[in-house]
């Protein structure tokens, strides 16, 4: 059977309408509306927004005016529609989970939110997201360098939140924000760095430094012991610049042995993390970090 498309015109006198669904056998449905919001800076996916954060969501697709339903735990503070793919600004209110329709015309979609209290701030260089730690370790800057730090909210329970509406400043040296949620600094001194997140100010100071002393393996979360791989897997081992207990952040790394490779998440760097395939005990692994350089050997697991 052949597949038939029929476009109708009802004229009268000059005006006429144009059915604009052309049937090739799949029927007709409204346009599909496309919903997404802003990542944090880590690459990590955010739980929801803090209570008096922002929460701005895009809504690409459909046709018309852009409404809303269903918000009982945020506010809507603004539509913006004016370039054809409409930005909703939400600002959390209580806490609690929100079901919202969003609707097009006819076109429609769903999204959920959760609002919940902000308990934590924290500050971490960029390239140490990659290694997934359980906490963020105490770290440095080293001057001149091209290092992001990223401001991570959280709930009580550990829930990664967003204000994408947050605000930085800094006393002594500039700060250029890169995203909503990280900055670098240029100075070569210590920095004080005021947050203003969820209509609350948080102070940090951030040490800068010019050197390292020493390069140490780390461990913890899904970066495996150097001591006590698993043979004939594959190991993500990771490596620190210190000075003073301080992991310093925006250093150049170079790892080297057999089986490794530097791992590539998107645009997260990999700082002195790697890949090693098939760990051997004994193996030897050449590791350098500004101007140092190390030898590390592996062990594993009996």
């Amino acid at each position: 059977m052949h597949q038939m498309a029929l476009v109708a015109l009802l004229l009268a006198g000059c005006d006429f309408k144009v059915f604009d669904c052309v049937d090739f056998g799949g029927g007709c449905e409204p346009p599909a509306l496309t919903l997404s919001s802003r990542w944090t800076a880590d690459n990590r996916n955010a739980d929801g927004v803090a209570i008096d954060g922002a929460y701005l969501l895009s809504v690409a697709g459909g046709y018309g005016e852009v409404a809303l339903g269903g918000a009982d735990h945020v506010r809507v503070e603004s539509i913006d529609d004016a370039t054809g793919t409409a930005v909703i600004t939400l600002r959390g209110r209580s806490v609690g989970d929100d079901h919202l329709g969003i609707r097009r015309d006819e076109s429609t979609a769903v999204h959920w939110i959760e609002v919940r209290a902000l308990e934590r701030v924290d500050l971490m260089p960029r390239e140490m997201a990659f290694a997934e730690l359980d906490e963020p370790p105490p770290h440095a800057v080293l001057a001149g360098s091209d290092t992001q730090l990223v401001v991570r909210l959280f709930s009580a329970d550990g829930e990664r939140l967003v204000d994408h509406r947050l605000t930085v400043e800094a006393d002594g040296g500039q700060l250029t924000p890169t995203d909503w949620d990280a900055f670098r600094i240029d100075s070569e001194t210590a920095v004080t760095v005021d947050v203003m997140a969820a209509d609350r100010a948080y102070g940090f100071t951030v040490p800068v430094v010019t050197d390292i002393q020493d390069i140490v393996p780390v461990s913890g979360g899904r970066v495996s012991d150097i001591r006590a791989l698993t043979p004939g897997s594959r190991a993500q081992v990771c490596f620190a610049g210190v000075l003073a207990g301080l992991q310093v952040a925006g250093l150049d790394w170079e790892i080297k042995g057999e089986g490794v490779s530097i791992p590539n998440n998107a645009s997260l760097a990999a700082g002195g993390c790697a890949y090693v395939d098939r760990p051997q005990d004994g193996q030897v692994l050449t590791v350098r970090a500004g101007s140092l350089e190390r030898t590390f050997t592996l062990a594993t697991a009996p």
